[in-house]
């Protein structure tokens, strides 16, 4: 009877444990998404153009999510006005970072040679 009870009880921390780590989680957006393998490079690349972009230092953007993707041609799909892009597949990264309670979604090649902010 009494390891039943230690059995029960075990499983209820662990239980509880588990919980405790989805709240958690749930309250730290700032962390990229899991399972998602954003190269450190491309990551770096993202928060340098947008503390360019907004004056805010790399050091206070966070990224919040990263997915790879395929883009329609060499602009990554964001070409600007009159601008020429090779329409060719570019394979690269959405990345949404966060700076100054502001969310930014930015585009990039594979290697995050070339960034891309949507607007």
């Amino acid at each position: 009877m009494v390891n039943k009870r230690v059995l029960i009880g075990g499983a209820a921390v662990l239980v509880g444990l588990l919980l405790v780590a989805v709240i958690v989680r749930s309250l730290r957006p700032d962390q990229p998404s899991p399972g998602v393998n954003l190269p450190t490079g491309v990551e770096t690349a993202v928060k340098e153009t947008l503390s360019a972009r907004t004056g805010v230092p790399v050091a206070d953007i966070d990224t919040v999510a990263a997915e790879e993707k395929e883009w329609p041609n060499a602009c990554l799909g964001l070409a600007e006005q009159d601008e020429m892009c090779a329409e060719v597949l570019t394979s690269g990264w959405e990345v949404a970072a966060r700076a100054q309670g502001q969310t930014y979604v930015c585009r990039t090649n594979q290697d995050g040679t070339q960034v891309r902010i949507e607007e």
